[in-house]
């Protein structure tokens, strides 16, 4: 009796966790800036995103911009900047917390998606740029006026859904694409998504 009860400790201290990881990576939560909230922790716990806005124009040139993101690694208690925008974005960590999407909407006809990587010696990828050197003559994404690329989930540490909307002269009454991007790699379309 007492082994029975012994192993159903073992194992439930081994499923829980796993269970609450798999909820965390498929409950992921994007996080709007500025907002309610001005800071988001990593799911592993090491760093905390934090947004800074900008309180006078001396504080808007040293951010950089009317918002400035700092990543504090709780683990050396470093803090540093990492970007700065204009308007508003939308921040998503990856389900282990080592990278992270931003989907930076700079203006009113258009928005980029950036990718930040702690975990390695690169430091980040602009997938605006990965595009135009993988599809420059995809005239939806770069022959409208209005074309917002978001990042909208990860599906692991190496691969993300991307959606590219917009609309003008070669598409009138708009588009939307959807792909799965393998990072640093390439992006493979995917079909109906809802």
């Amino acid at each position: 009796m007492m082994n029975a009860h012994r192993w159903l400790i073992i194992i439930t201290s081994i499923l829980v966790p796993l269970y609450s990881f798999a909820a965390t990576a498929g409950s992921q939560k994007v996080m709007q800036f500025p907002g309610e909230s001005s800071q988001i922790a990593s799911p592993n716990g090491r760093y905390i995103l934090v947004n800074v806005d900008s309180e006078s124009e001396e504080h808007t040139l040293a951010l950089g911009g009317n918002h400035a993101l700092y990543l504090r690694d709780l683990r050396t208690s470093k803090e540093k900047k990492i970007y700065a925008y204009g308007r508003k974005v939308e921040a998503l960590w990856s389900p282990r917390g080592n990278r992270l999407m931003i989907s930076d909407y700079g203006g009113s006809d258009y928005a980029n998606c950036l990718i930040f990587f702690f975990d390695t010696e690169r430091t980040s990828i602009d997938v605006q740029e990965q595009l135009r050197e993988r599809m420059r003559h995809n005239k939806s994404i770069f022959g409208n006026h209005h074309v917002y690329i978001v990042g909208t989930e990860w599906f692991s540490e190496k691969r993300v859904k991307i959606k590219i909307f917009g609309h003008g002269n070669i598409d009138p009454h708009g588009f939307t694409l959807w792909y799965e991007y393998l990072i640093g790699d390439g992006f493979k379309k995917l079909g109906y998504v809802q």
